[in-house]
């Protein structure tokens, strides 16, 4: 995908239909790639997602440490997982365990305030008898900090959740 990433598109004196992408003004372009494997009618191997990807945006950023200093462009890339690593019932059921991780590395510090982050974690499906819609989750988030922020270095959150499918 290509998007208008113009930081005045949202300017009172800009509307009407005006579909002009200009690399200077900025402009962000997101790819991705994917792999869904035993997820077809019939399949009876454990499903999973592999995806990658990447974006660059053409805007000027503030520096993060100098709101003087600006730099042209800006990237980053990703990885997403999941996979079912136990299913209850027969094949094309839903129910089950899935553990899944997610990364991202945007290298630019200056103009990145999460210049890394991890994920990870594990959802089951139906792990309460006679709740097989029910989704209950755990997972991990682990981010670095831009070195250009003063007095901070990362952020970790823990999560656990579950949820209750009424109807």
């Amino acid at each position: 995908g290509v998007y208008n990433a113009d930081p005045k598109v949202g300017d009172d004196d800009q509307n009407g239909v005006d579909f002009v992408l200009n690399p200077q003004d900025g402009v962000l372009a997101i790819a991705e790639a994917g792999y869904r494997r035993n997820q077809q009618a019939g399949d009876t191997a454990l499903p999973g997602n592999f995806k990658i990807g990447g974006y660059y945006d053409s805007s000027d950023f503030e520096s993060l440490g100098e709101p003087d200093d600006e730099r042209k462009g800006n990237y980053g890339l990703y990885l997403l997982l999941d996979q079912m690593v136990h299913r209850e019932g027969g094949a094309g059921s839903e129910q089950g365990l899935t553990p899944w991780a997610a990364l991202m590395f945007a290298p630019i510090e200056r103009a990145n305030i999460v210049p890394f982050f991890a994920a990870g974690g594990v959802v089951y499906r139906g792990l309460f008898r006679g709740r097989d819609d029910d989704t209950t989750n755990l997972g991990v988030y682990y981010g670095k900090l831009s070195d250009d922020l003063p007095d901070q270095s990362f952020e970790t959150v823990l999560e656990v959740n579950h949820r209750f499918q009424l109807a």
